[in-house]
């Protein structure tokens, strides 16, 4: 099931980080707009950040379930994990 999650769009989905190794990233959340191999661009209530994947632990929000993702995994180009992980 956690393979299931990781071979599907991210963009349009709700995130939190909820733990970083920057902690000047923890509690940013919104709607994913971009993703690159290494980071995602993030709509906020403040505007668009950029945060990278390594090093966070995102609570992702996607058809009507919550899923942790560890950045470390995801360190892929959205179409190279897409095809890594659909079975």
């Amino acid at each position: 099931m956690y393979n299931q999650i990781l071979a599907e769009e991210f963009n349009g989905a709700k995130v939190k980080i909820i733990d970083s190794s920057d902690t000047k990233e923890i509690g940013i959340s919104g709607i994913i707009v971009m993703e690159t191999k290494n980071t995602f661009v993030i709509d906020t209530d403040k505007g668009r950040k950029i945060v990278k994947k390594k090093g966070n632990i995102f609570m992702l929000y996607k058809n009507n379930k919550y899923y942790i993702i560890l950045g470390h995994l995801i360190l892929l180009r959205p179409k190279e994990r897409v095809e890594k992980f659909v079975k």
